[in-house]
């Protein structure tokens, strides 16, 4: 992934560490997840106890998939996702991605996937499932990523 010029001034400048999320980490990680997720354009409502069991169910499936980004005492963003293999390499699905208002455009995002990525090990695909109307789809084409129009996605109830 190509670095943008300036990325690591800007990390520099409001201080920001990279680590493991942990167990405890997940009510403050949470918190953040329901502010951002609550955010036009997609204003999804999570109740704590809901983001705490979903955030909670995703580090528990892969503890090395999930990242926390750090600024002084406090978490100003969150990665969850999981690899897998895949043919002849190993995948990085990105479930989760977000950044507190006050520490985007930062390179926090940017930083968080290739951190995740590099957990991967190898050459690895990374896949990610989100909305046509995405802000962030933008975000997600300077980290190389592109549309894939090959995939269906299908849901709903079995009868």
């Amino acid at each position: 992934m190509k670095t943008r010029k300036g990325q690591n001034d800007r990390m520099a400048e409001c201080s920001i560490g990279i680590r493991r999320c942990l167990r405890k980490d997940l009510r403050e990680v949470s918190a953040l997840f329901r502010k951002t997720t609550a955010e036009p354009p997609r204003g999804t409502r999570w109740s704590e106890r809901q983001a705490m069991n979903y955030l909670g169910q995703l580090l528990r499936m892969n503890p090395d998939g999930c990242y926390v980004a750090i600024s002084g005492n406090q978490i100003a963003g969150g990665f969850f996702g999981h690899r897998y293999e895949w043919k002849d390499r190993p995948m990085c699905q990105i479930e989760e991605i977000f950044v507190g208002k006050g520490f985007r455009r930062k390179g926090i995002g940017r930083n968080l996937v290739k951190r995740a990525v590099k957990a991967c090990h190898g050459k690895t695909g990374v896949w990610l499932y989100t909305d046509k109307g995405n802000p962030y789809l933008s975000f997600y084409k300077s980290l190389g990523l592109k549309l894939q129009t090959h995939v269906v996605i299908m849901g709903g109830s079995i009868k």
